[in-house]
Protein backbone atom coordinates (compact mmCIF):
# COMPACT_ATOMS: atom_id res chain seq x y z
CA UNK A 1 0.00 0.00 0.00
CA UNK A 2 2.93 2.12 0.67
CA UNK A 3 4.20 1.80 -3.02
CA UNK A 4 0.66 3.18 -4.21
CA UNK A 5 0.84 6.07 -2.14
CA UNK A 6 4.24 6.84 -3.15
CA UNK A 7 2.95 6.34 -6.94
CA UNK A 8 0.20 8.66 -6.52
CA UNK A 9 2.01 10.97 -4.60
CA UNK A 10 4.67 10.88 -7.65
CA UNK A 11 2.09 11.50 -10.03
CA UNK A 12 0.14 14.21 -8.44
CA UNK A 13 4.01 16.58 -8.42
CA UNK A 14 4.51 15.63 -12.19
CA UNK A 15 1.31 16.92 -12.87
CA UNK A 16 1.75 19.72 -10.69
CA UNK A 17 5.39 20.31 -11.95
CA UNK A 18 3.73 20.91 -15.65
CA UNK A 19 0.70 22.61 -14.58
CA UNK A 20 3.05 25.34 -13.02
CA UNK A 21 5.15 25.24 -16.05
CA UNK A 22 2.57 25.99 -18.10
CA UNK A 23 1.34 29.07 -16.05
CA UNK A 24 4.70 30.00 -15.23
CA UNK A 25 5.12 33.54 -17.41
CA UNK A 26 7.09 33.69 -20.25
CA UNK A 27 11.06 34.74 -20.40
CA UNK A 28 9.87 37.29 -23.20
CA UNK A 29 6.87 39.56 -22.47
CA UNK A 30 4.22 39.39 -24.74
CA UNK A 31 4.68 43.04 -25.89
CA UNK A 32 8.11 41.96 -27.22
CA UNK A 33 6.50 38.72 -29.20
CA UNK A 34 4.69 40.77 -31.09
CA UNK A 35 5.61 42.54 -34.31
CA UNK A 36 4.70 46.43 -34.95
CA UNK A 37 2.54 47.59 -37.49
CA UNK A 38 4.28 49.48 -40.32
CA UNK A 39 4.27 52.96 -40.40
CA UNK A 40 2.02 54.52 -43.03
CA UNK A 41 2.87 57.97 -43.63
CA UNK A 42 0.18 60.32 -45.22
CA UNK A 43 0.56 62.55 -48.14
CA UNK A 44 -0.23 66.01 -48.09
CA UNK A 45 -3.22 66.93 -49.80
CA UNK A 46 -0.87 69.08 -52.30
CA UNK A 47 1.43 65.95 -53.03
CA UNK A 48 -1.42 64.01 -55.27
CA UNK A 49 -4.78 63.43 -56.93
CA UNK A 50 -8.22 64.10 -55.24
CA UNK A 51 -10.41 61.23 -55.28
CA UNK A 52 -13.55 63.24 -55.76
CA UNK A 53 -13.61 66.23 -58.41
CA UNK A 54 -17.04 68.27 -58.39
CA UNK A 55 -18.48 71.39 -58.36
CA UNK A 56 -19.42 73.16 -54.85
CA UNK A 57 -22.57 73.18 -55.81
CA UNK A 58 -22.84 69.55 -56.37
CA UNK A 59 -21.36 68.83 -53.24
CA UNK A 60 -23.19 70.74 -51.10
CA UNK A 61 -26.62 68.84 -52.53
CA UNK A 62 -25.08 65.74 -51.95
CA UNK A 63 -24.56 67.06 -48.40
CA UNK A 64 -27.68 68.05 -48.15
CA UNK A 65 -29.28 65.32 -49.50
CA UNK A 66 -27.40 62.88 -47.16
CA UNK A 67 -24.82 64.43 -45.20
CA UNK A 68 -24.16 61.14 -43.22
CA UNK A 69 -23.13 59.26 -46.61
CA UNK A 70 -20.84 62.12 -47.58
CA UNK A 71 -19.08 62.43 -44.30
CA UNK A 72 -18.48 58.61 -44.48
CA UNK A 73 -16.97 58.26 -47.80
CA UNK A 74 -15.86 61.91 -47.86
CA UNK A 75 -14.05 62.79 -44.55
CA UNK A 76 -10.00 62.75 -44.45
CA UNK A 77 -9.79 62.12 -48.19
CA UNK A 78 -9.00 64.37 -50.42
CA UNK A 79 -11.40 66.81 -53.06
CA UNK A 80 -11.36 68.80 -55.35
CA UNK A 81 -14.24 71.56 -55.92
CA UNK A 82 -14.91 74.20 -58.14
CA UNK A 83 -16.83 77.48 -56.67
CA UNK A 84 -16.46 81.23 -56.13
CA UNK A 85 -14.84 83.03 -53.62
CA UNK A 86 -16.32 84.68 -51.17
CA UNK A 87 -14.39 86.35 -48.42
CA UNK A 88 -10.23 85.40 -48.32
CA UNK A 89 -9.07 85.63 -44.80
CA UNK A 90 -5.67 85.04 -42.36
CA UNK A 91 -2.07 85.58 -42.49
CA UNK A 92 1.05 84.71 -44.84
CA UNK A 93 1.01 81.59 -42.57
CA UNK A 94 -2.24 80.52 -42.60
CA UNK A 95 -4.92 81.76 -45.21
CA UNK A 96 -8.24 80.73 -45.86
CA UNK A 97 -10.94 81.41 -48.39
CA UNK A 98 -14.95 81.00 -47.91
CA UNK A 99 -16.02 79.55 -51.02
CA UNK A 100 -19.85 79.43 -52.13
CA UNK A 101 -21.35 77.72 -55.11
CA UNK A 102 -21.50 79.11 -58.04
CA UNK A 103 -25.16 78.96 -58.64
CA UNK A 104 -26.56 77.79 -55.20
CA UNK A 105 -25.34 78.95 -51.25
CA UNK A 106 -23.34 75.64 -50.66
CA UNK A 107 -20.37 77.34 -48.55
CA UNK A 108 -17.16 75.63 -47.41
CA UNK A 109 -14.46 76.87 -45.61
CA UNK A 110 -10.72 76.10 -47.23
CA UNK A 111 -8.05 76.38 -45.05
CA UNK A 112 -4.71 76.59 -46.60
CA UNK A 113 -1.24 76.04 -44.68
CA UNK A 114 2.40 77.65 -44.73
CA UNK A 115 3.60 76.23 -47.71
CA UNK A 116 0.23 77.08 -49.69
CA UNK A 117 -1.24 80.00 -48.33
CA UNK A 118 1.43 82.32 -50.30
CA UNK A 119 -1.63 81.39 -53.87
CA UNK A 120 -4.05 83.16 -52.45
CA UNK A 121 -1.93 86.65 -53.50
CA UNK A 122 -3.38 85.78 -57.01
CA UNK A 123 -7.05 84.99 -55.73
CA UNK A 124 -9.71 88.17 -55.79
CA UNK A 125 -13.32 87.86 -54.13
CA UNK A 126 -15.20 86.75 -56.57
CA UNK A 127 -13.23 84.48 -58.87
CA UNK A 128 -14.25 80.71 -59.94
CA UNK A 129 -11.59 78.57 -58.92
CA UNK A 130 -10.34 75.04 -57.77
CA UNK A 131 -8.93 74.00 -55.02
CA UNK A 132 -8.16 71.00 -53.31
CA UNK A 133 -7.62 69.57 -50.11
CA UNK A 134 -8.56 66.51 -47.47
CA UNK A 135 -12.27 67.25 -46.31
CA UNK A 136 -13.22 67.59 -42.60
CA UNK A 137 -16.88 67.45 -42.89
CA UNK A 138 -18.70 70.13 -41.07
CA UNK A 139 -17.01 72.30 -38.57
CA UNK A 140 -18.74 75.59 -37.03
CA UNK A 141 -21.67 74.75 -39.34
CA UNK A 142 -19.40 74.75 -42.61
CA UNK A 143 -17.73 71.83 -45.04
CA UNK A 144 -14.41 72.47 -44.22
CA UNK A 145 -11.93 71.55 -46.11
CA UNK A 146 -7.60 71.75 -44.57
CA UNK A 147 -4.35 72.22 -46.53
CA UNK A 148 -6.12 73.03 -49.69
CA UNK A 149 -3.77 74.09 -52.55
CA UNK A 150 -5.02 75.54 -55.63
CA UNK A 151 -5.49 73.74 -59.23
CA UNK A 152 -6.65 76.52 -61.15
CA UNK A 153 -7.46 80.09 -61.19
CA UNK A 154 -10.49 80.70 -63.63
Amino acid sequence: MTGVLVGIVAVFAAVLMLFRAACAPSAAPLAATLTPAPVVVRAMPEDGPPVYSMSLDAFGKSYDDNSIRVDTLSVGKMVAIRSKVETISGDTTAGRLLLRGITTNAAMDCDFNERTTSAIANVAVGMVISVKGRYYGMESGTMTMKDCSILSLN
